[in-house]
């Protein structure tokens, strides 16, 4: 249960990390 929590905390945080790049991305191209 523990190993599934951490698994699963770790994909969401890589989830956030990967759409907070592609935010960056989004908004360097708009300020270009």
């Amino acid at each position: 249960m523990i190993t599934k929590n951490k698994k699963a905390n770790k994909g969401c945080r890589r989830k956030v990390i990967i759409d907070l790049n592609q935010m960056l991305l989004l908004f360097n191209n708009y300020n270009r």
